[in-house]
């Protein structure tokens, strides 16, 4: 066999697993959107159970891309901790703040004492903690502003709003890549990802917003221009679930045994995009005086 003909039946097994993993993306919105939807209409307790539940996988795999690291983080203290984070804006007291920085402190003391339990030197507990803080502000904040925004009076359509932009830009981003992806987006941290993907993406995601804007009599100079960026931050919350998987030197963050998302490397590949915008919309929020 030539070498071209050797090329040639490398690159059709390359299309075919590409066509593959597209058509299992698609299964698995289809499939894993209707429950979805349906805890964010439901709200209140249900909605922020739905949200620790995602915590708890996506917590697992966080922590587990540190495995076998001196800097890798309690996962049991670290997802304790953010799910204080959630529970403290679920519960919407005056001094939710404070509750917040209280549940931090204890988590940090909680990492630097099993440290000390270890017998482990100072400097690697600190980096042990540091891990441990980073996953909290990840996966902990971003999920306590999504139950925040969603307790609004109109919470669930800002909610939707947010997702329409992040999983529009997200899943189009993916499609525009697979069908006209030449030019690399940002090789050094993800050499999957293209100029025309992000493009495609940015572009129906930025239409999609609008087009539910429009709909809802929502659309005003601020919510465009919150329209116009959130496409940019979703793009951005990809890129840095990549740059973390590449600092930690793991191809994807799926956990053995628990795939239940096929067609994805695991729940943080999912939701990266939307840990960002959902922090991006609850600051819009906050400053357009609609969440106090």
């Amino acid at each position: 066999m030539s070498d071209q003909t050797l090329a040639q039946s490398e690159t059709k097994r390359e299309q075919e697993a590409k066509t593959r993993n597209l058509r299992q993306r698609i299964l698995t919105g289809v499939i894993a959107t209707p429950p979805v939807l349906l805890c964010a209409i439901l709200g209140g307790w249900v909605f922020t159970v739905f949200v620790l539940l995602l915590l708890l996988i996506g917590g697992l795999e966080f922590y587990r891309l540190a495995g076998g690291r001196a800097i890798q983080g309690s996962a049991a203290v670290g997802i304790a901790t953010a799910a204080g984070v959630i529970l403290a804006f679920t519960l919407e007291s005056p001094r939710q703040w404070a509750a917040v920085a209280g549940i931090a402190v204890a988590g940090t003391l909680a990492s630097l004492l099993l440290g000390v339990l270890r017998h482990q030197d100072a400097r690697r507990s600190l980096l042990q903690t540091l891990t441990l803080l980073a996953g909290v502000l990840y996966l902990g904040f971003p999920g306590g502003f999504v139950v925040e925004i969603r307790q609004q009076p109109e919470g669930l359509f800002w909610l939707l709003l947010a997702l329409t932009g992040a999983l529009g830009t997200d899943t189009f981003a993916y499609i525009g890549g697979r069908l006209w992806g030449r030019l690399r987006l940002a090789p050094a941290v993800s050499p999957s990802k293209t100029v025309e993907g992000a493009l495609t993406g940015g572009t129906v995601g930025f239409l999609l917003m609008l087009l539910l804007l429009w709909g809802s009599n929502h659309l005003t100079p601020a919510t465009v221009l919150l329209a116009a960026a959130t496409p940019f931050v979703a793009t951005l919350g990809d890129l840095l679930e990549s740059a973390i998987k590449r600092f930690f030197k793991v191809k994807d963050s799926h956990l053995d045994g628990l795939d239940i998302l096929p067609g994805h490397g695991g729940i943080l590949d999912r939701v990266d995009s939307s840990l960002l915008v959902v922090t991006v919309f609850y600051f819009f929020l906050l400053a357009m005086g609609i969440i106090r």
